[in-house]
């Protein structure tokens, strides 16, 4: 695994552990972004905070996946 492979995989799990968190902490900044409005339209406040839950979840599960070369 090369530098650019290794930053991708570890830019993902950074995502993914933003939009987590911001959606465990509920964090009103994050949820008022004009992104976000589109899921809290469709969802809800809940139902997109589940959302952006699971989708953190999931890219970070690929950035590790990606880390430690179960995905190239």
């Amino acid at each position: 695994m090369n530098i650019a492979e290794k930053f991708v995989a570890i830019l993902f799990i950074c995502i993914g552990t933003f939009s987590w968190v911001a959606s465990l902490f509920n964090w009103d900044w994050f949820f008022k972004s004009h992104n976000a409005s589109i899921f809290l339209r469709w969802f809800g406040r809940q139902g997109a905070r589940w959302f952006y839950g699971a989708i953190g979840i999931i890219v970070m599960v690929i950035g590790f996946m990606m880390l430690f070369g179960y995905m190239q």
